[in-house]
């Protein structure tokens, strides 16, 4: 960390040094196929803080081949646990549990798997003798290797802060006091939650033994916005690790920094090359290869209502991919008769200015 001050001298953010710019492709950071950067650009003052490579749509492929081949044949969707048995080439999650997960995180979590319903003659030979009450544990590792991930959020919590200061004009205290432990808490839960996905055992009207299992969706693309970079990266990034999916992600063009370093932490945490990649570049160009590519299973986006459109459209037209999107809206209230006005007030005023009114 340098020593100079951002604001006036009753600050105590200290300028960071700025260590990662490049693409993170494969567990390496790399230069863009083209060689060109572009700026970013600090709110607060309107200077460069740095250049960044512009990723486009060959350095996409590129990362999506990583991808593709972490998820196909590398050992995070498939990593072994302790006490299974049953073993396979897909990385196939079967877990038999209960987990106390909310609605909306179980949401996040199962939109990265895919839901697959099995009949067989009872007994199944394939499961070699192994009951379906029997956990296949391929989750403990992931767990352990996310808890590792979100001590590391911890530990660089300033300097992240600080990148986000710089970078998306965030307050730096609430920056290390809320977003980045919040992050890391959340990275926590699905670390938690990672072992916890299980299928059902049906019963069947004939003498058929029939069960569901949940896989792991595959690659998927994450486009996330500029408002909240660290919240936003860890809501998007823990379900998928915690399924077992592999994913390019795409932060915004007005705040790469952060991204650049988690996944520089990702790579310390022991994730493995290829399940974690960061492309940063502009929408239209990075953005639109992920939202058209044929070799992505999903893609995940925030933002704008109308680019959530043409997202939508990107994906029919190229492979039917599944879509998760969250879009437009400005702090919505609908106030009932018999509400408490001056508490709706607040929290009217709380939502429509909270974190810079953005």
């Amino acid at each position: 960390m340098a020593g100079h001050t951002n604001g006036s001298t009753e600050s105590f953010v200290k300028i960071p040094e700025i260590k990662f710019t490049k693409l993170f492709i494969n567990g390496e950071f790399v230069d863009s196929i083209s060689g060109k950067t572009f700026e970013t650009i600090s709110p607060r003052t309107g200077e460069v803080i740095t250049r960044v490579a512009e990723g486009d749509r060959e350095d996409v492929d590129l990362a999506v081949k990583a991808a593709r081949d972490a998820f196909d044949n590398g050992p995070w969707p498939r990593l072994p646990g302790s006490k299974g048995k049953h073993r396979n080439n897909k990385g196939l999650l079967k877990y038999e549990g209960s987990s106390d997960i909310s609605n909306t995180k179980l949401g996040n979590l199962l939109g990265s798997c895919r839901k697959r319903e099995i009949a067989c003659e009872s007994p199944n030979p394939n499961m070699d003798g192994l009951s379906l009450t029997r956990p296949v544990d391929r989750g403990q590792e992931r767990r352990r290797i996310m808890m590792k991930y979100a001590d590391l959020v911890d530990e660089n919590a300033e300097e992240l802060a600080a990148l986000d200061t710089i970078d998306a004009g965030k307050l730096f205290g609430m920056g290390k006091a809320l977003d980045i432990p919040g992050a890391a808490q959340v990275l926590r839960y699905y670390a938690g939650a990672a072992d916890k996905i299980h299928g059902e055992t049906l019963k069947m009207s004939r003498e058929l033994q029939g069960y569901t299992l949940r896989e792991p969706i595959g690659v998927v693309g994450h486009i996330i916005p500029w408002n909240f970079p660290t919240n936003m990266f860890f809501l998007k990034v823990s379900p998928a690790l915690a399924a077992g999916c592999t994913m390019v992600v795409k932060p915004a063009e007005q705040t790469p920094l952060s991204a650049l370093f988690y996944a520089h932490l990702a790579k310390q945490a022991g994730i493995p090359d290829g399940v974690i990649n960061v492309i940063t570049g502009f929408g239209p160009t990075a953005g639109a290869a992920i939202g058209s590519h044929m070799d992505i299973d999903k893609v995940s986006f925030t933002g704008s209502t109308e680019v959530g459109r043409l997202v939508m459209q990107a994906a029919a037209t190229s492979n039917l991919k599944a879509v998760s999107l969250e879009l437009g809206g400005k702090s919505p209230l609908i106030i009932f008769d018999d509400a408490d006005v001056e508490k709706a007030a607040d929290l009217a005023l709380l939502g429509i200015l909270y974190n810079k009114a953005e």
